[in-house]
């Protein structure tokens, strides 16, 4: 095993080189490395860290010229790390790394695949009355969403595993990624050991950048992972929104268990994908406003279809549209591609909006209830006869049909026989 220390730094040259020099002085039992990420520093710190004399090889420095918050530059330096385990280290001097080996001992031993230190079971001095209840609180708030029994859920000590971090999507920015990591790894239903540390916390006035605002922010980012339509509504219109989730409940439904499945037009969140993440072997999705991610079992890309997919032939068990087939300006190339890429007896799930819905669903998005970019970008409204002779034309079968939303949606399911 290999250890990865990310250490993200901003605004720190008082502390960076002492840091640096206590976490490559730290006898592991295993290799390590040691990535530091300069998040847009405005004092000495990079010149610090550069200035150590015969830097060592292990010792990786990242900077960007924009400060972009402690989010992001953990991500860069998950990103850009080889290690099997992950810890995080602050440049603050507030916690000691002679206890990092401790802390990953389990996980090197495969005892656990998540260790938290924890202040709250071991000593910590100098904490705040103010981030004493802050932290309280969110530890709470942690426990009562996801069933968890944690004492110290914003502990900087984190120590997890790869494959942990491989089941996780991680997009926060700033001090939030906290409580984004713990509540999605509690989530996908990892267990989190705790063990005890020590912490001496400093005072504003040496540095300390943490504000209460920055809770408020961990406790939303939270609630947003234990229910996603909270993030939909935050981005989208709120009609939208509610007409996508009874699309979902209706297109799951039909979803086998196990299946390998593309989702065309997977949308900005990848919601669907992310919903049944658990009930299929691989999920694959694209669409022109995402940008590519992969982890655990799903694979994103930031595609425009336009001649071809870009998938191996049969590859397919499951092919998912959900009001995306209405958008696609060739659709005889669009079917040709999907075949290819079923295997027969595959199963293309879709929704599309009835005939009848056109002037309803402009008049709705002229009163900007739905959002006008996407419903007039629809390029056409087929009956279900044309449907079916499309359809049947390109070699599938028509399994099922349901009217739903009072007749304006409509799902249909088809299977490949040649």
């Amino acid at each position: 095993m290999k250890l990865s220390v990310i250490v993200p730094v901003f605004n720190e040259e008082n502390t960076i080189k002492e840091l640096l020099k206590s976490v490559s002085s730290v006898k592991f039992q295993i290799p390590f490395e040691i990535i530091v990420v300069d998040d847009g520093s405005r004092d000495d710190t990079y010149n610090r860290i550069m200035s150590i004399p015969d830097l060592p090889k292990n010792i990786r420095v990242i900077s960007y010229k924009k400060n972009k918050g402690k989010g992001y530059a953990i991500r860069e330096g998950i990103r850009n790390s080889n290690g099997d385990i992950i810890i995080i280290q602050d440049a603050d001097l507030e916690y000691n790394p002679n206890q990092i080996p401790s802390l990953i001992e389990p996980i090197t031993q495969s005892e656990s695949k998540i260790i938290y230190g924890s202040r709250f079971l071991g000593t910590r001095e100098n904490l705040s009355l103010s981030h004493l209840v802050g932290n309280i609180f969110l530890t709470k708030a942690t426990n009562i969403l996801f069933g968890s029994n944690l004492t110290d859920m914003e502990t900087c000590y984190k120590a997890i595993h790869r494959d942990a971090l491989n089941d996780i999507d991680l997009e926060s920015d700033g001090f939030e990624i906290e409580g984004e990591i713990t509540a999605k790894l509690l989530k996908e239903g990892y267990k989190i050991k705790e063990m005890p540390i020590a912490y001496s916390a400093r005072k504003r006035t040496a540095g300390k950048k943490i504000k209460w605002r920055d809770g408020v922010k961990t406790f939303f980012t939270m609630l947003k992972v234990k229910f996603p339509l909270l993030q939909q509504f935050t981005q989208d219109y709120p009609l939208e929104v509610i007409a996508r989730y009874i699309r979902a409940r209706k297109v799951e439904k039909e979803i086998s268990r196990n299946t390998t499945l593309l989702d065309i037009g997977c949308g900005f969140s990848c919601y669907f994908l992310r919903r049944i993440k658990s009930k299929i072997k691989n999920g694959y999705g694209f669409d022109s406003n995402i940008k590519d991610k992969k982890f655990s079992n799903l694979e994103i890309k930031n595609f425009t279809f336009k001649d071809s997919l870009p998938y191996e032939s049969n590859f397919f068990d499951t092919v998912t549209m959900m009001a995306t087939f209405e958008h696609f300006d060739n659709i005889y190339k669009l079917l040709a591609e999907i075949k290819r890429v079923l295997k027969t007896n595959g199963k293309i799930i879709m929704t599309v909006p009835s005939e009848k819905s056109k002037s309803l669903l402009e008049f709705l998005a002229n009163l900007r209830i739905l959002n006008p970019k996407e419903i007039f970008d629809h390029k056409r409204y087929l009956s279900q006869e044309e449907l079916f002779d499309l359809f049947r034309e390109y070699g599938f079968n028509v399994k099922k049909v349901e009217n739903f939303e009072l007749g304006y949606n409509c799902l249909y399911v088809f299977e490949k026989t040649i």
